[in-house]
Parts: C-alpha cells; sequence; structure tokens
C-alpha cells in the first residue's frame, strides 16, 4: 500500500469517527442545555491527531467535522425551523471552520521545536495543546464576532469550549501512551534507518577477517596431506 493511499484512508477513518462524535455529542449537549449554542468539542482532538499524522493535509477533515455537529444539534427538533435559524446558522459554521482551521498552527510549533521532541514530553504537549487552543478561541470568538454573531452566544460557547481543551490534553497523552501520536512520513523513515541499522550490524556480525581466511587455507592444507 502506498502512503498517499494510507493517508486517504488514515484521515477517512479520523474524518468519520470525529464526525459522528461531534454529531451524537452535539445531540446529546444541545438537548440537554436548552438554548447552548453549537461549537466544536471532539474535533480539536481529532484534527490535532491528523496534523500530527499528516502535517497540512490533516486539515482536509475539518469541514466534515464540523458539519457532524452540525448535524447532530439539528437533529434536536427538526421541524423547529426558526429556533435552527437563530441558533445554528451560518455564522457559527464559518466561525467554527475558521477556527479549528487555525489548528494548522501545529505545523509551525512542530517545525520550530521538533515533533518527536513535542509528543514525548508531557509538559510540551500540554504547552502546545494550550497555545493551540488559544488560537482557536481567539480566531473563532472574534470571527463569529465581526460576522455579526451575538456577545451573549459567543461567551456561551467559549465557556463550553473549556471542555474541548480538558478532552484535547487527556486524549493526547492517551493517544500517545497507544504510540498513535506521531507523524507518520517521520516513523517510517525512523523505522527504514532502524533496518539499515540492523542489517549493517548483521553483516558486520558475519563478515569474513582475514583470520577466517587464514584458518580456511589451513583446513584445506590439512586435507590435502
Amino acid at each position: 500500500m502506498s502512503l498517499k493511499k494510507y493517508m486517504l484512508i488514515d484521515l477517512t477513518i479520523l474524518g468519520l469517527v470525529g464526525a459522528v462524535i461531534e454529531g451524537v455529542g452535539a445531540y446529546s449537549c444541545f438537548y440537554s442545555f436548552a438554548g447552548h449554542t453549537p461549537t466544536t468539542v471532539v474535533s480539536l482532538l481529532i484534527l490535532f491527531l491528523a496534523i500530527t499524522r499528516w502535517n497540512w493535509f490533516g486539515l482536509a477533515i475539518a469541514p466534515v467535522l464540523v458539519f457532524g455537529n452540525f448535524v447532530g444539534a439539528l437533529a434536536i427538533d427538526p421541524g423547529n425551523i426558526e429556533y435552527h435559524k437563530e441558533m445554528f446558522n451560518f455564522q457559527f459554521y464559518i466561525s467554527n471552520l475558521l477556527a479549528i482551521c487555525s489548528m494548522s498552527f501545529i505545523v509551525v510549533l512542530f517545525r520550530k521545536i521538533g515533533t518527536n521532541k513535542i509528543i514525548k514530553s508531557t509538559g510540551l504537549l500540554i504547552g502546545v495543546n494550550c497555545i493551540v487552543f488559544i488560537v482557536y478561541e481567539v480566531i473563532r470568538l472574534a470571527s463569529y464576532w465581526i460576522i455579526g454573531g451575538r456577545y451573549l452566544e459567543v461567551i456561551n460557547a467559549g465557556v463550553f469550549d473549556l471542555i474541548a481543551l480538558v478532552i484535547l490534553i487527556v486524549g493526547c497523552i492517551i493517544i500517545r501512551l497507544q504510540g498513535s501520536l506521531t507523524n507518520v512520513k517521520d516513523k517510517i523513515i525512523e523505522a527504514s534507518k532502524e533496518r539499515q541499522e540492523r542489517q549493517k550490524e548483521h553483516l558486520i556480525t558475519f563478515e569474513i577477517t582475514d583470520e577466517d581466511i587464514d584458518a580456511l587455507k589451513g583446513v584445506k592444507a590439512s586435507e590435502k596431506k
């Protein structure tokens, strides 16, 4: 299987799983908390994982994740058109999409600090999570306010976003323990280097030395006698 095909399958699975979780979570949350404005929660973790694994290509699943959130929210009382016009409008979709795409900032941090260094250090990982969350939050709230959102809705959504931060931090630590929080290309290159090193060690171990040649000559000489 080629790397591109593997990436396509991996991102498809992440996108579908994330969209389903977002939809179910949005439905449950909005059903329990009437009047709550739609905002992505699990998508931060899913997209962080996708970008970590595939760099910029991970952003491809962002629209799918945000769409899953809205589908789950719209499933509540679908006949109430006025309610959905007021609560689940295009402003929130655009602001959430812009904000979640801002997580591409992760790539810059990975290149400046080092992907493996960030992943292996719990302190750095949590710090990067917090920085990414702040950038995400500022862009989401600012973009929603600019395109005409109401101040109260912005604050309401911002408070619930703190749940997303907790899920992001805890989720990254758990996924790291499973070995899935890694850059796939870097992992393949590292595995290739390790394999080459093992092959070199194998060749060195079985290399015929001058002493071996002399010993073989001695054996042949004795056989002739």
